[in-house]
């Protein structure tokens, strides 16, 4: 075999073995940051703006150990509110923090970027609204409402600027209701419902709509709560208070029989 050959079958073999070589340059030529952002839909009033970011940067597919910078703009019709930074180590999730805002519908925009790489924009909306208004509602053991708002003025009287609408709605057991008082501008009252055997359910709606917002849960995104109730029926149907003495008596029958029992048994033994 002349040197010819032995050259051309040498060259075959090499382009053979390159070709079966991973192009493991063309695959890791991969650069970037992804970035996440976790903005609540919802925010009260004045209180902090919190949102959670995370960002990868990454080299060649691979993480790299560096430090991300977060850029937050916040706009209101297309002009910019507020404007922040904060650092935070590649990959980790942090908390940012801005401050709180008038009731309003906004827009926000996030970037992130490291070693002179920018990640994509991360963008949406968010709402600012009003804080329910606090207030205090019970009903006492004889089925009388008492209700109260919790917004004082200065001097420490109930504030007028802030009043509830109580609407008190009648509901029959086995079906039927109907709303048999509504009362508006309110701060305080006591309501003693007619026992008709009915069930009074009580709806209590601040100045802004929130109805009963003494147990919704707003960071929960339950916006409407439960009515107030008071059963007449119960009470007319319990049968615990409608036999009471019979129990009673039935129990006193008991232990005297057993006291007798027992008197019988020591007596036989002696």
């Amino acid at each position: 075999m002349n040197k010819i050959s032995i050259i051309f079958i040498i060259s075959l073999l090499m382009l053979l073995l390159i070709g079966n070589i991973p192009n493991i340059s063309g695959a890791s030529n991969s650069t970037g940051i992804i970035l996440k952002a976790n903005v609540s839909p919802l925010y009260i009033e004045n209180q902090s703006i919190f949102m959670q970011l995370q960002a990868l940067y990454f080299v060649n597919n691979i993480p790299q150990g560096t430090m991300i910078n977060y850029e937050i703009s916040i706009f209101q019709d297309n002009n910019l509110i507020e404007k922040g930074d904060i650092s935070g180590q590649n990959g980790m999730i942090i908390n940012a923090q801005l401050n709180g805002l008038p009731v309003g519908l906004y827009s926000y925009s996030i970037v992130a970027s490291s070693q002179g790489v920018i990640s994509p924009i991360n963008s949406g909306q968010f709402l600012v609204t009003y804080p329910p208004v606090p207030y205090t509602a019970y009903f006492l053991s004889n089925g009388k409402f008492v209700f109260h708002s919790n917004q004082y003025t200065i001097k420490g009287k109930y504030d007028p600027n802030y009043t509830f609408t109580i609407v008190i709605q009648y509901v029959y057991v086995g079906g039927g209701s109907y709303i048999a008082h509504t009362f508006y501008n309110v701060t305080n009252m006591t309501f003693t419902p007619p026992n008709m055997g009915q069930i009074v359910a009580v709806n209590v709606i601040d100045k802004w709509g929130w109805i009963n917002s003494a147990s919704i849960n707003i960071a929960q995104m339950q916006f409407i709560g439960i009515p107030l109730t008071y059963d007449f029926s119960y009470y007319q149907r319990s049968p615990y208070s409608s036999v009471w003495w019979q129990n009673l008596l039935i129990d006193v029958i008991i232990i005297v029989l057993i006291f007798l029992v027992l008197i019988w048994y020591v007596r036989s033994r002696t």
